[in-house]
């Protein structure tokens, strides 16, 4: 049923359609406005934005279902149940693909067990380039398992159930999009993004975010599966298949690179691992400087600031 006819659905008689017309208008400006707020800096404000656009709607619809004339109660229980439909579509075609990773956390959280080696080298990989001081943040601080132990002081993260269990390992963890973060300029010494680039709808406005929120001199460190290293063409061949990264968009180190370049970054520094397959690797794999070996790269670039 297209979304339009749970707005006409609601209306017993032909000739009213003003209620209709409003819950369907109301979705298609809410939808824009979101679709906007989740794009642009801003900052605090985008998090309010994003609520009061689903007030709005509630508003509109809670309207529309009680003043509808001839409206039995049946149909306004369906049409509430519609107003739940909407508002999943809505965060679905405007927030990051967070439904997997909403829905099966027990499978995520299984993946770094049944590869702890892997999961292992990558954060050795990471420790290479990360600096002890604080404060400092991962976006997309995701379950926590890279912050809590490199003692990340803070995450942003836009699924619900990953960020609960990133604040039971010690994160204070804020909701929110990489392409908006809701925290102020200049705000911390370094900060992370692990498999994250991937995920995003923007990968040059989440870079730029995360410069937004870094001191002068601060450090970016990004973490990812290189699409043209042998576990990133597998990954690409086998995404339909898989449940966390059929809707992935995977980089080259040449192409992350590029676009922390466009967005201010120098200096950079890199380290790598996972050479052998996942399911052969019985061992932390320490890291190597450069990159162009390993499949797991990590990139540190600098900010400067005037």
């Amino acid at each position: 049923m297209p979304l339009s006819a749970i707005g006409y659905g609601m209306v017993e008689e032909p000739h009213n359609y003003t209620a209709s017309y409003l819950l369907v208008c109301g979705f298609y400006a809410l939808r824009a406005m979101m679709f906007f707020v989740s794009r642009v800096n801003s900052r605090e404000i985008g998090s309010l934005l994003h609520l009061l656009c689903r007030t709005l709607l509630l508003l509109i619809s809670f309207w529309s279902i009680y003043y509808t004339p001839n409206l039995p109660a049946s149909k306004k229980g369906f049409a509430f149940f519609g107003y739940g439909f909407i508002i999943k579509a809505v965060e679905r075609g405007t927030l990051p693909r967070t439904g997997p990773f909403e829905r099966h956390i027990e499978r995520y959280e299984n993946w770094f067990v049944r590869n702890r080696f892997a999961y292992l080298s990558e954060l050795e990989a990471v420790k290479v380039l990360w600096n002890d001081c604080s404060p400092s943040l991962e976006i997309g601080v995701g379950s926590g398992l890279f912050a809590a132990p490199l003692k990340i002081e803070f995450g942003v993260e836009p699924a619900y159930k990953m960020a609960f269990l990133a604040r039971e390992r010690g994160i204070n963890v804020i909701r929110g999009i990489a392409e908006a973060l809701p925290l102020k300029d200049d705000l911390f010494c370094q900060a992370l993004m692990v498999t994250t680039i991937c995920f995003v709808d923007d990968p040059l406005a989440s870079i730029r975010e995360a410069a937004r929120v870094l001191k002068h001199r601060g450090h970016l460190v990004v973490g990812l599966v290189d699409k043209e290293s042998p576990l990133g063409r597998q990954y690409e061949v086998e995404k339909e298949k898989s449940l966390f990264y059929r809707e992935a968009t995977f980089y080259s180190t040449d192409e992350v690179i590029r676009f922390m370049k466009q967005a201010g970054f120098g200096n950079f520094s890199f380290s790598q691992t996972i050479f052998s397959p996942l399911e052969k690797i019985f061992g932390v794999e320490q890291p190597i400087s450069g990159y162009g070996k390993g499949s797991f790269v990590v990139i540190r670039g600098t900010i400067g600031k005037s």
